[in-house]
């Protein structure tokens, strides 16, 4: 990755909150920059330290469901490029997916952790 990459990513970031919906291709291109960052990161220290997204515990405490920053990264994209967006809105598909700041900030928080 070149240093100008983490630059462009909170750019993008800025346009999405200020100027949202923002271009598909152009969030899709930070997503798989996000997810090939991360795996990098974790093929030097190891998948079991990659963080949780979402973690659901039982009575005692025990994580007994989770969903880790890759997997929430490779949904979001998967989503996005099955969006359907242009056909603008047929067969019942548009934007179907959603974001807001506290997603944008999240990926910028995964961005910076996941740097090797």
């Amino acid at each position: 990755m070149k240093p100008t990459r983490y630059r462009q990513w909170i750019a993008t970031a800025k346009e999405i909150i200020k100027n949202a919906p923002i271009k598909q291709e152009i969030f899709l291109e930070r997503l798989s920059d996000l997810r090939e960052r991360i795996e990098i990161w974790c093929n030097k220290f190891g998948y079991e330290q990659q963080d949780n997204y979402l973690e659901r515990t039982n009575s005692e405490g025990e994580v007994v469901w989770h969903k880790t920053d890759w997997a929430f990264v490779d949904d979001m994209h998967n989503t996005v490029y099955n969006s359907h967006h242009k056909r603008e809105g047929e067969d019942g598909f548009g934007n179907d997916y959603s974001y807001n700041d506290e997603t944008l900030k999240r990926f910028n928080k995964m961005w910076k952790k996941y740097e090797v």
